[in-house]
């Protein structure tokens, strides 16, 4: 090691040295490491500075002093080993130095130095204690750290201490008596606990360890006196001191002393120990108690080894003093039990330690707690006790002890299950826990312990209404963090399945007693609740016990389990309702129920026959309902049968009359369980709905019996238990009855008559009494919808021919007295639900006469007339009443005899009030439409073959009819239509009748205000709107409906519209309607005879369709309906030529032909408007046109709403097709009118607009037009609502951009593509132009059309939509190579934006003209892309580029900023193909130049700048004489203010000198280029300082290749490198990934020069690594290691320049360029060798870190500097 590098070593270390006293903690952790790297080359030397840093310095901060002792303390443990006695002494005085160097305790300084000498006396033990001990004077007291450090080290290294521990007691004996202050005595205790532990650990192995030699030959006995001194000392003198610290301290220190005294002596000071333990215990509060309760358990652990007789009668105080600690535990809160959860746990070790001894008398003492009588009445202190039981209980290394103690612990615990309090609850469940998961002892199968599994069942079954209830009077307590039921009811079903699936010992326990409680269930109905969990428990217990013989047993023995009819009626009730219980817990019944099912023949009852109907039946059947559980097609509904059906094979199944007694018996008994009185009615749906399904069953088997007593006296049961007032019971009680009628019908009907009629009051008088008792009392007002429900059952479930004959004598009287006396809304609702059943069963069953049927449906139309004005029409009661009302009287209707007028009338009444409601509930929960309007159509189609004066009937109600012809229903269509010529018919004769004269019509829709828009043929559904909306919606539709009525009484007649209305039936699917349809028109064309006068057009209408009558008979021959079609259209254009019935009639088809609801009818109305247009549209010789502007405008946009419309609907191709072809030929009349009203639609168009434009464009006539008109409009209508650019509020108008859109609509048409080809230039440039406008004024200016029509600005961005028209024209004009799929999907996305739009426009143009060029031979694909492409220029001229530029050209002088730019793009790429026309490329550089100077633009000139990048496309004698010009104003522009125009002048300049491969003219300007470059290195915008680097790495790449002379480059890259070595590491990305690139550029120079061959595999090993890769994230600490590394082993005589070049960067504005020059020195340093060492300027590198790690402001560059002063210690 040379004396130079001693030095700088030397000075390097003290730097850090004295540099720790930095105020950032992360350049004093890497001064600590730096140091530690140090310490490598010489450990002694850093050890010894640092060391005398510390003596000589005493008053540094205090950061820096604990930083270099944490430095003293890594080097040491580092290097342990081989730290020499001196240096150790040294350092260990230094140590006690720092830690006794003030008498006030500075923690983060004094215990740094206590632990470093902790450290040094564990590593040298024979050193640094006896130092140490010897700093402990003999007649005065040591400080503080002093004995700290040796208790720690004592505490550490027991074996290792314990050689000098009587040197040490030897010490601190004499002295203990002067400890009068409370600090040293709590100093003292605590060392004396230390010592006493570190001797009791003599009976372990000595650690093998050079330097614990000597503890074996110590023994615990020769430490007991002196032990025994010290604790006399405590316990005389020290415990009574009233210093908290104190106290604790010396309570503990005593714990661990009598462990290592002898037992004589333990037994002396026992009473004393005892009592002021005790006291320490009882008196400390809980912060305060770990040590006192440690030192208790000490004590406790003590005296049960080796005194516990004389322990004994201390033990209930001791217990007294623990237990009152573990009381106020379970008083805190869940916060504080985790801040105290290490005193708890020591509690419970104390208590452990009593019950090694003295399980016994622990268990009696916790049992006196407990005792209900005598113990204690506190909810806290009895969860206490009985957690402390818990505890014992799974402590393992008790369960010896407990074991004969089992029935005690079951006996304690029973004890408590009467606690009503939640949190006494809570710790009885966690208790039964953990006795049934101690296998071992296996506490829940002694005697007794059935009662504790009750208890946990009765808790996983707490019901939610007691949950609730509690939860709702006991917020405050839930805040509190006490338990609730809901968490009770978890944790007990989670300790259930913890039993379940991981105790098999319990299996014994619960089988059959699970069973058991299941028999419980009729006495404790909350059981209910936990019944998935107890069907969990039989699953997992029965799989694994099997066929075993535990598994068997007789059900006579086991007289508290319950039968197998018992267990039947439960299991099958509680399996069908998995809506509630959830899909899972019904699996899990239902695989209980195949679980059980061997044992339900009951095969080990003497006598059995070994048959197992019942056991197989379920074992077939079960897992076929499991599977259709867990199948897509389950229903409700059909899974309840599947359980009915299971339970009447299982009655059926023994085929025993006393078997099926028994279960009907057992269901009986069964019944009140499901639905307990004490349930509120919030939580009771469930239990209602098992109610039911057992209701129904309970039928189902009592259907089976025979004997007639008994059924009867079960109906009376029936009746009795069910709760009338519940609908879900009133339906299972009626469904069972139903069930029991099929075998017992005149029972049933006689017992539903006693329900439905119940006896009156006897007597009279004041005496007279109710009958309220026995079967056939009242049961109330709703026992009679029960009963009108059984009625509907039985009609369904009895033989109809026994039913049909006591129909009219039992049922209808008894029917029409409770309709006639219902008050109730539910017994109505049950009559009209009964009346439909009834009806429903007696149309069935057929050859039945209803006598009664007057009188019945009578009944029930009052009913429903009165619930209609009676209820809101929000009222959901009202709904379904009116609604069972239609489905009652449907059925009702059919039957014989026909109904009667009086009954007609009540059914015309009902659905003409039916009709006009619209029926909602509330926002929530809206009332559907659907059920409503069904029941209307049903109802009438009844009354329309039931009536018998139709006529009249139809035209009472003609308004409401008339939707009915645009029903999708084809019954309803026909109907309606019959009904509306009928009602036409009639108008006629009245007409005749009374006189009356019409007119001629002479208004048509323009001047009555526009008229209608078409609509789905749908009526509008108020119920989907809010209460406000929908009052709001009737009220506008009423006033509709009232204006519609008046304009019919007051206005003049159309016959035009009605024949609009007919003729879409023309064509309708039913040729009964066609006929009426046709039947129709020729009434019309008669009528408007009658109006009008005859002529000779009207006779020819006429004939032609009387000639009609015949050709209506088609079934799938479109041919015979184009025919039909054809001459209605002849007939039409002949009867209202020159008409204002024309626009009426044009209008009717229109808004309801186009979309009617039958395919078939709107397609006819589409070709007819066509041939109206085409005949009747154009302009007459003589004489107004048949439509005028204003009416071809109004129909235009009615036909465009009514594509809308036609969209919506299901296929509808033909028709939207068809209104497409009618709007083309409106066209052909008003071309011009009608392509400037398609511009005012907002852009993009909608679909439907596209489809005009694009229909239109097909014609050959009009696509010239439109494209002319378009292209007409993009030239010469108004650009901005601003004449002068760049104007603050400019917008662009709203025509133009509707014109480009259209356009591209246009384009995509074949006659619109031919017109595009021919217009190439004209429309390419004419879109361009417009793109750019819309970047510099994107918004839409709104026309006031637009306004007046509610058309808004377009809501996607301008440019997006010109782009599009631009693509569009781009695919259809240019060759196939051109189509979509070949552009790269985001190219068009660069037109959006105002910067990418210059490189987009110059793609294109390159495409384009290639593609011409070649004639679309080659794959242009390539040219389309985010990225640039280098490609070939044309090697001819191209007359569409001059096209182009003679187009273009005008516009580079325009006065709008975006014309000037945009023509700027053009003419830049124009220059690329400008080839063997020198004329051409003439007039396009000039245009550039005239727009590079310095007062244009900024936008302008950068396109100018970058255009000059295609200069070198062309020979040198075609540019010769342009070079210049050029380059001296790229070079001008390179110092522009405008930095953008600066860097694309760099990035010119870089491109051309890439593509100019001339070596002199390269080498020429190479050094001013380098100039630049080394410059844009420094500059402070990070652009220029990456286009710098960029441009220096393409120079370097170019004299790689040859390009550039080395000569001249050579220099230039060593006088940049060490910019770009500490560049890599800038702050900017950008930068970055640049200096990269230039530095791969640099590898591959210096590979070519030497010593090449030696370092190119280095490089390129380094340079091939992923974070080298310019876009990933460099490790720069990692690169410049190995850079450095390379760089002096092959180029040593450059270090010294590279060193000096990178200490300039020393003073960089950019810290992390400081960071890298500060590691691209210490790196170079490191790899020095000794004779590179004296060549190399160290001191000065050495010095400028150094300087940079004291000064810097940056902490990471202090950092930096510190690790590479570090790197010193790795130098050679």
């Amino acid at each position: 090691m040379s004396s130079t590098y001693e030095t700088v070593f030397d000075r390097g270390v003290l730097a850090l040295v004295e540099c720790a006293k930095d105020g950032n903690e992360e350049v004093r952790d890497h001064i600590t490491s730096s140091l530690l790297s140090l310490a490598q080359k010489n450990f002694g030397s850093v050890l010894d500075v640092t060391c005398k840093f510390l003596v000589n310095n005493k008053s540094t901060p205090t950061h820096q002093r604990i930083t270099l002792l944490r430095s003293l303390r890594k080097v040491c443990l580092e290097y342990d080993e081989e730290i020499g006695d001196k240096l150790m002494t040294s350092l260990v005085a230094c140590g006690v130095t720092e830690m006794t160097a003030a008498m006030d305790i500075n923690a983060p300084w004094q215990n740094t130095a206590c632990q470093l000498v902790v450290d040094l006396m564990c590593i040298s033990p024979e050193v640094c204690i006896p130092y140490v001990i010897n700093q402990i004077p003999g007649t005065s007291l040591p400080h503080y750290f002093i004995m700290k450090s040796l208790s720690m080290a004592a505490a550490q290294r027991p074996i290792r201490f314990i050689p000098h521990m009587k040197d040490c007691m030897a010490k601190v004996l004499p002295i203990l008596g002067m400890a009068k202050q409370d600090n040293v005595r709590f100093m003292m205790a605590d060392a004396l606990a230390s010592f006493a532990e570190a001797v009791s650990q003599l009976s372990n192995l000595p650690e093998l360890s050079p330097r614990s030699q000597g503890a074996d030959k110590h023994k615990l006995e020769d430490y007991n006196e002196s032990m025994y001194t010290s604790l006399s000392l405590l316990v005389n003198d020290w415990s009574s001191s009233r210093e908290l610290k104190v106290r604790t301290a010396v309570a503990m220190a005593m714990g661990k002393l009598s462990v290592v005294v002898d037992k004589e002596r333990l037994e002396e000071r026992l009473a004393q120990l005892v009592k002021l333990l005790t006291a320490a215990v009882k008196k400390e509060k809980p912060r305060d108690l770990l040590l006192p309760i440690k030192g208790m358990t000490f004590l406790i652990t003590a005296c049960m080894d080796k005194i516990p007789n004389s322990f004994q009668p201390n033990l209930e105080a001791v217990w007294q003093s623990v237990f009152q600690h573990v009381v106020v535990y379970y008083g805190q809160s869940p916060g504080d039990q985790t801040e105290f959860m290490k005193n708890h746990q020591e509690l419970m070790m104390s208590i452990e330690a009593m019950s090694l001894g003295a399980c016994n008398s622990v268990l009696t003492l916790i049992q006196g707690v407990l005792d209900v009588k005598f113990g204690s009445k506190d909810v806290i202190t009895r969860c206490a006790a009985l957690g402390i039981i818990r505890h014992l209980v799974q402590r393992q290394h008790l369960d010896e002890h407990l074991a004969p103690l089992k029935n005690n612990v079951i006996a304690i615990v029973r004890t408590c299950l009467d606690d009503v309090d939640y949190r006494m609850k809570k710790v009885v469940i966690q208790t039964i826990m953990a006795m049934g998961t101690a296998a071992k002892n296996n506490y829940l199968a002694c005697e007794g312990a059935e009662t504790l599994l009750e208890y946990l069942i009765s808790h996983a079954a707490t019901p939610p209404h007691v949950s609730h209830e509690w939860s709702l009077k006991n917020k405050k307590l839930i805040d509190l963090g006490q338990p609730s039921p809901e968490e009770l009811r978890e944790l007990a079903q989670s300790v259930m399945s913890l039993f379940n699936t991981t105790q098999p010992n319990l299996d014994t326990v619960f089988w059959p007693y699970i069973l058991e409680v299941i028999g419980m269930m009729p006495v404790k109905s909350e059981f209910v609740y936990a019944f998935p969990v107890i069907a969990s428990t039989i699953c997992h217990v029965c799989k694994r016990l099997g066929n075993s013989h535990d598994f068997y047993f007789d059900f006579d023995r086991s007289v508290n389990v319950p039968k197998p009819e018992a267990l039947i009626s439960i299991f099958v009730v509680m399996m069908s309702q998995p809506q509630h219980l959830g899909i899972d817990a019904t699996i899990t019944i239902v695989k209980s129920m195949e679980a059980i099912a061997p044992l339900l023949d009951e095969p080990m009852k003497k006598g059995s026959d070994g048959s197992t109907p019942i056991g197989s039946l379920w074992l077939g059947t079960l897992p076929e309902i499991r599977a259709y559980l867990l199948s897509d097609e389950f229903k409700q509904e059909d899974y309840e049968d599947a359980c009915h059906n299971l339970l009447k094979k299982s009655a059926a199944a023994r085929k025993e009359e006393a078997w099926v007694q028994a279960l009907v018996a057992q269901m009986g008994n069964q019944l009140p369980l499901w639905t307990p009185s004490t349930v509120p009615a919030a939580f009771v749906k469930e239990r209602h709905d098992l109610k039911r399904v057992a209701l129904s069953m309970f039928g189902l088997v009592l259907s089976k019996a025979n004997l007639k007593t008994f059924v009867s006296e079960n109906l009376n049961l029936l009746t009795e238990v069910t709760d009338h007032t519940n609908e879900a019971q009133r339906n299972g009680c009626a469904k069972s009855m139903g069930s029991i009628s099929a075998t017992h019908t005149d029972v049933v009907l006689d017992k539903v008559g006693k329900v439905a009629k119940p006896p009156k009051q006897s007597g009279g008088g004041f005496f007279s009494k109710k009958v309220d008792v026995g079967p056939d009392r009242d049961f109330g007002e709703l026992s009679r919808a029960t009963a009108l429900l059984a009625y509907g059952h039985i009609s369904r479930k009895s033989p109809f021919a026994l039913f049909t004959s006591r129909f009219e004598t039992h049922v209808v009287p008894t029917f029409l007295e409770v309709v006639g006396l219902a008050k109730n809304p539910i017994v109505k609702l049950a009559s009209m639900t009964c009346q439909q059943m009834l009806g429903s069963s007696l149309r069935k069953g057929g050859g039945f006469t209803f006598t009664s049927k007057t009188n019945v449906m009578m009944a029930v139309l009052n009913q429903m007339l009165t619930e209609q004005t009676q209820y809101s029409l929000n009222d959901k009661t009202s709904y379904q009443l009116l609604v069972s009302g239609y489905s009652a009287l449907i059925p009702t209707t059919y039957i014989d005899p026909q109904c009667d007028d009086s009954v007609l009338k009540g059914l015309e009444q009902a659905l003409s009030a039916g009709i006009c409601k619209e029926w909602a509930a509330t926002e929530e929960e809206p009332l559907p439409d659907g059920p409503v309007q069904k029941q209307l159509a049903l109802l009438g189609c009844a009354i329309l073959e039931s009536s018998k004066d139709i006529i009249t009937s139809l035209i009472s109600h003609g308004v409401h009819l008339s939707p009915f012809m645009n029903s999708t229903v084809a019954c309803q269509r026909e109907r309606s239509c019959r009904a509306y010529i009928v009602l036409l018919k009639h108008f006629g004769k009245q007409c005749d009748h009374r006189g009356v004269t019409l007119t001629p019509c002479t208004k048509g829709p323009v001047e009555l205000g526009g008229g209608a828009q078409p609509q789905l043929p749908v009526v509008a559904n108020t119920s989907k709107l809010s209460k406000k909306d929908a009052a709001a919606a009737k009220k506008k539709d009423s006033k509709q409906t009232e204006e519609q009525k008046s304009e019919e009484e007051t206005t003049e007649l159309s016959i035009g519209s009605i024949i609009g209305r007919l003729v879409p039936r023309l064509a309708d699917t039913v040729p009964k309607t066609r006929s009426d349809a046709l039947e129709g028109l020729s009434f019309c064309v008669k009528l408007h005879m009658m109006t009008s006068g005859q002529d000779k057009n009207s006779k020819k209408a006429l004939d032609i369709v009387k000639s009609l009558s015949g050709k209506l008979s088609w079934d799938d021959d479109s041919s015979q309906v184009v025919v039909v079609m054809k001459d209605v259209t002849t007939a039409l254009s002949a009867l209202l030529v020159q008409s204002k019935e024309f626009p009426n009639l044009v209008e009717m088809l229109i808004v309801r032909g186009l979309v009617d609801p039958v395919e078939e009818a709107s397609v006819a109305v589409c070709a007819i408007l066509k041939g109206l247009f085409t005949n009747l549209g154009g302009i007459p010789k003589e004489g107004e046109p048949s439509l005028s502007d204003a009416e071809c405008k109004l129909f235009l946009h009615k036909m465009i709403a009514a594509l809308t419309v036609i969209s919506q609907m299901e296929d509808r191709e033909d028709t939207y097709r068809g209104t497409l072809l009618a709007i083309r030929a409106l066209a052909k009349m008003r071309p011009s009118l009608l392509f400037n009203e398609l511009l005012i639609y907002p852009v993009p168009h909608e679909k439907h607009i596209t489809s005009v434009i694009q229909t239109i464009s097909s014609d050959t006539g009009l696509s010239g037009l439109i494209t002319n008109h378009c292209l007409d409009v993009l030239l010469n209508a108004q650009l901005f609502d601003e004449y002068k650019s760049g104007g603050v509020n400019m917008s662009i108008c709203s025509p133009v951009i509707a014109s480009a859109w259209s356009l591209g609509e246009v384009f995509q048409t074949a006659k619109g593509a031919e017109v595009a080809k021919v217009l190439q230039a004209p429309l390419l440039c004419s879109l361009l132009l417009l793109l750019a406008a819309t970047h510099e004024a994107p918004k839409v200016q709104v026309s006031d059309e637009q306004q007046k029509r509610g058309f808004g600005a377009p809501t996607v961005p301008s440019p997006e939509l010109v782009t599009t028209a631009l693509e569009i024209f781009t695919q259809v004009a240019y060759p196939k190579q051109l189509v979509a799929d070949r552009f790269v999907e985001d190219y068009w996305k660069l037109f959006h934006d105002t910067v990418t739009y210059p490189y987009a426009t110059a793609s294109l143009l390159v495409a384009i003209v290639h593609s011409v060029h070649t004639d679309g031979n080659t794959d242009m694909s390539i040219l389309l892309g985010q990225e640039p492409v280098t490609v070939l220029p044309p090697t001819t001229s191209c007359p569409l580029v001059n096209e182009i530029f003679d187009f273009i050209v005008a516009y580079v002088q325009k006065v709008y900023d975006s014309h000037r730019r945009c023509a700027m793009c053009v003419v830049g790429q124009l220059l690329y193909h400008c080839q063997d026309d020198q004329k051409l490329l003439q007039g396009i550089i000039n245009s550039m130049l005239s727009r590079a100077g310095i007062d244009e633009k900024l936008v302008i000139k950068l396109q100018a700048v970058q255009g000059f990048t295609h200069i070198p496309v062309h020979s040198y004698d075609a540019i010769k004489l342009f070079i210049a010009p050029v380059i001296g104003s790229l070079v001008a522009c390179c110092g522009d203010p405008h930095l953008d125009v600066a860097l694309a002048a760099m990035g010119t300049l870089e491109t051309l000198i890439q593509r100019i491969v001339c070596k002199q003219e390269l080498s020429a300007v190479i050094v001013n280029v380098c100039l630049r470059t080394k410059s844009a290195l420094d500059s402070p915008d990070l652009r220029i300082r990456a286009a710098g680097c960029s441009l220096f790495g393409v120079m370097t790449k170019l004299a790689v290749q040859g390009t550039i002379d080395y000569q001249v480059m050579e220099a230039n890259i060593m006088g940049h490198l060490p910019g770009l070595l500490v560049h890599v590491n800038d702050e900017e990305v950008m930068v970055r990934n640049t200096c990269k690139t230039a530095l791969h550029e640099v590898v591959a120079y210096l590979r070519h020069v030497p010593p090449a061959k030696k370092a190119a595999d280095y490089l390129q090993r380094l340079f091939n690594k992923e974070h080298m890769q310019p876009l990933k994230q460099t490790n720069y600490d990692e690169f410049i290691n190995e850079w450095s590394k390379i760089y002096v082993r092959f180029y040593a005589h450059r270090v010294n320049d590279l060193l000096v070049s990178a200490m300039g960067y020393f003073q960089s504005p950019w810290a992390p360029c400081r960071s890298a020059a500060a590691l691209l020195n210490g790196t170079l340093l490191r790899h020095l060798s000794d004779s590179d060492q004296a060549r190399s300027n160290l001191e000065a590198s050495t010095g400028g870190l150094i300087t940079l790690m004291r000064k810097d402001p940056d902490p990471q560059v202090r950092t930096k500097a510190a690790k590479a002063l570090g790197m010193l210690g790795d130098m050679a």
